[in-house]
């Protein structure tokens, strides 16, 4: 079909039905003439919902940078002006250790900041924080290992420097 005859027959569909077209933000859909009362505050309270689920999971993708995977997803219900509204969302983000732990340790407080972005944490975001902090602190708990000789050789160098110095005094 060529955009003309696309654009005709859009013109007599559109000729057939009661009410005008309308764009929602996913698809255009039919809008019926009015609402009652009741699907009048219905709609109010799913946009209020929409902005405030859209906020929070911007919030997540704003300060998790690099370790996002992918974009927000979002799920969404029809409001009686057969628009979608989002109701609910997520979003991934990397929790796995890097090869370095202070790589890792500098992750992980990126994923709890994202985790608490949000002005409202939800139990999930928290439950991502926490996760990220016990990462965090093995990773932590890696690096001072690292850094610290193992008992049997801090007593070697111990008696190896307490030898040296009573060789020097005598």
């Amino acid at each position: 079909m060529s955009v003309a005859s696309a654009q005709a027959s859009r013109g007599a569909v559109s000729n057939l039905l009661p009410t005008a077209w309308t764009s929602s933000r996913d698809k255009p859909v039919a809008r019926s003439g009015g609402l009652t009362p009741e699907e009048q505050v219905k709609v109010q309270e799913l946009r209020r919902r929409d902005s405030q689920v859209r906020a929070h999971e911007l919030a997540h993708v704003a300060a998790g940078g690099r370790y996002i995977l992918g974009g927000a997803n979002f799920v969404y219900e029809i409001g009686p002006d057969r628009r979608q509204y989002a109701v609910g969302g997520d979003v991934a983000i990397d929790v796995s250790p890097e090869r370095d732990p202070r790589d890792t340790i500098n992750k992980m407080r990126v994923v709890q900041r994202a985790a608490l972005a949000p002005a409202n944490p939800s139990p999930q975001d928290r439950a991502v924080a926490a996760e990220a902090a016990n990462i965090a602190m093995q990773a932590q708990m890696e690096l001072s290992r690292r850094r610290e000789p193992e008992p049997a050789q801090r007593q070697e160098s111990v008696a190896g420097v307490t030898g040296s110095l009573l060789d020097l005094l005598l």
